[in-house]
């Protein structure tokens, strides 16, 4: 089918599909434990009314900023998915029909994130026909379009970056152990919260120092022993996953992984102080998105997935636009968005970017919105725009 022409592009992320395990699990007492369950049937139908709605129609391209499936949201004492166990898991054959459509009639474009960072290409076109994927997934991935960039952001986050320093030949973060840790309280008792959650709480009790990395681990653990009251067990079952073996004991990944902040600056490649990383891990990276494209100047609109918080900020640079700031409140030098999550606990949030010509000048519009999905009327809806604002190029 011929190619929709539009300049308006939708962004969303943090799709996070399990396999059939996370969704029904097959030990009986055990709940389920993937973040994206109840939401599918918001995900499919989203995708499938984008010509329905005013906010989302005429859109020439679509734009998955990461985590669309989900390998490490498994608890420990169980062997993590493969791609394909979640990309042919029942629970989930509605989006992937959705997506399908979307990929016949439009752009549909893919990056990769932290927690599917070792996908391959054909493992996604063989469920997904006419996706592009963008970039390799073990390596530094990014979108650009002129003056916009868009990727995951988990390259900017302590815990969660892409290693390729700790172990030879090795991929996968510290962050899957963590993923795992967290599950198992949600396996076992039903506690909700993502692990992205318990994350930013304990990366904020603690000062970075070289032993952050210990701290933060010990005290996940010790959230799902003593607070939840879940076993957390040792080993992790690993699937053999990016050559870690069977299974890799909890003094291992101390020993891999431990030294990561003292190691961060040297190593990591991104740009971004181990300071700044960590705060990434703390929910915050906006920051890190101004020191590596706004202010710079590489980008007026950075776009990032991965905190699950969706955001969209304002900012001005030099004389010219902070005397116009007050009189157009959505002009802006530069624009951070986050598109949030589709997970189970938080709202269904998305951005779309629309280029036009207003008043002689070319711009580019960012506006956010949520979707919610009335199961009664069997008919979604469109709340927003929740933020606009717009930079001249």
């Amino acid at each position: 089918m011929e190619q929709a022409d539009s300049e308006r592009y939708i962004f969303i992320s943090d799709l996070h599909l399990g396999d059939n395990n996370s969704y029904r699990p097959d030990k009986q007492g055990a709940y389920p434990y993937g973040w994206t369950n109840k939401h599918v049937v918001e995900l499919e139908n989203f995708l499938t009314e984008l010509d329905q709605h005013e906010e989302t129609s005429g859109t020439g391209e679509v734009m998955i900023v990461g985590d669309l499936v989900d390998t490490w949201v498994c608890p420990s004492a169980l062997n993590p998915p493969s791609f394909d166990d979640v990309l042919s898991a029942e629970h989930n054959s509605g989006v992937i029909s959705a997506l399908n459509r979307v990929a016949s009639q439009k752009k549909l474009k893919y990056i990769p994130g932290n927690h599917d960072m070792l996908i391959k290409r054909e493992t996604l076109l063989k469920y997904i026909s006419g996706l592009e994927v963008v970039g390799n997934a073990t390596g530094h991935v990014k979108f650009y379009d002129g003056l916009l960039v868009a990727e995951h952001g988990h390259e900017y986050c302590l815990f969660n970056a892409v290693d390729t320093w700790s172990r030879h030949n090795g991929h996968l973060p510290m962050g899957i152990f963590m993923a795992q840790l967290a599950a198992v309280g949600t396996y076992e008792k039903n506690d909700k919260p993502d692990y992205l959650e318990i994350l930013e709480k304990f990366v904020k009790s603690f000062s970075p120092n070289k032993d952050f990395a210990k701290q933060v681990l010990n005290a996940i653990r010790n959230y799902e022993i003593k607070d939840v009251g879940a076993v957390a067990t040792d080993p992790f079952l690993m699937n053999n996953m990016d050559g870690l073996g069977a299974e890799v004991s909890y003094d291992e990944v101390i020993n891999v992984f431990g030294d990561i902040y003292d190691q961060w600056d040297k190593c990591s490649g991104s740009g971004i102080p181990a300071t700044l990383a960590a705060a990434g891990d703390g929910g915050i990276l906006r920051p890190a998105a101004e020191l590596k494209y706004l202010i710079p100047g590489h980008a007026k609109i950075a776009i990032f997935g991965h905190t699950h918080k969706y955001e969209v900020k304002r900012g001005y640079v030099g004389a010219e636009d902070s005397e116009n700031a007050p009189h157009e409140a959505s002009r802006a030098s530069v624009i951070y968005g986050n598109c949030g999550t589709w997970i189970d606990s938080r709202n269904c949030n998305f951005i779309v970017t629309e280029k036009c010509t207003v008043k002689d000048e070319n711009r580019i519009y960012l506006r956010g919105y949520e979707y919610t999905f009335s199961r009664e009327k069997r008919k979604g809806a469109i709340s927003g725009p929740l933020d606009e604002a717009y930079v001249v190029v």
